[in-house]
């Protein structure tokens, strides 16, 4: 293995690193398991918030020294929105963090973050981290909008870690879905959650979605099966 060889070519045996065995590893640190990570120089998450990918061990891990209050961040409640851009990909590896950080932080750095997420990993990853972050309400209240009427303006990355599909469902007009389907179709929402818009399209749409509407669809198509698409108006 790659890494055991840099350590023992590098003369690096402990698996408590120090910040210059650290250093000297360079990229390698992203192969680490969690028990070195855990053991090593705090600066050791500096390194690995440049890696691509990160295995629930090192994402444990990873958490757990973000969260000791030795890290150069802080504790998670005071985190800014150029903190959590400062962390790199390590938001990857939070979930019970997400709690100790402000609402008004999570708003402004989530969309962000997310955003270049899409930009560079696989829709699948995008679903993990929005689940990951563990805002959405536990009420499955279909009758009242207790989450707050989503408006137009205010639909952004968060919009799909925010509402379960009961609450997207009561907080959403009709109005606003046909204006903003194209910004709709291109969130990470889950399949559940596509499935309710797809529903209200339909009864919005009873003889079929019209032309203009189908080409702004986005992720929303992919819960439409055969049957739905043949009553699609489709001139061309």
């Amino acid at each position: 293995n790659l890494l055991n060889d840099a350590r023992i070519c590098l003369g690096i045996y402990s698996r408590n690193l120090t910040k210059e065995s650290v250093t000297i590893l360079g990229r390698l640190v992203c192969d680490l398991d969690g028990s070195i990570i855990t053991a090593s120089d705090i600066s050791i998450l500096d390194a690995l918030k440049t890696c691509n990918s990160y295995s629930e061990d090192q994402k444990r891990a990873i958490e757990a020294r973000l969260n000791s209050r030795v890290s150069k961040y802080g504790i998670p409640s005071s985190w800014s929105s150029a903190t959590i851009q400062d962390l790199g990909n390590l938001p990857l590896t939070l979930t019970y963090t997400w709690s100790q950080v402000t609402k008004v932080v999570l708003i402004e750095a989530l969309p962000k973050f997310i955003k270049k997420t899409k930009r560079l990993r696989p829709p699948n990853d995008v679903l993990i981290f929005i689940n990951q972050l563990n805002l959405r309400i536990t009420s499955n209240n279909t009758i009242n909008c207790t989450e707050g009427i989503i408006i137009a303006e205010d639909i952004n990355e968060l919009t799909p870690a925010i509402y379960n599909t009961a609450q997207l469902d009561v907080c959403l007009s009709d109005l606003v879905l046909i204006d903003s389907v194209l910004r709709l179709g291109s969130l990470a929402f889950d399949r559940i959650q596509l499935g309710v818009l797809k529903q209200r399209l339909l009864r919005i749409y009873p003889d079929g979605l019209p032309e203009n509407q189908i080409r702004l669809l986005g992720n929303i198509s992919t819960v439409f099966n055969a049957t739905d698409v043949s009553s699609w108006n489709i001139t061309q």
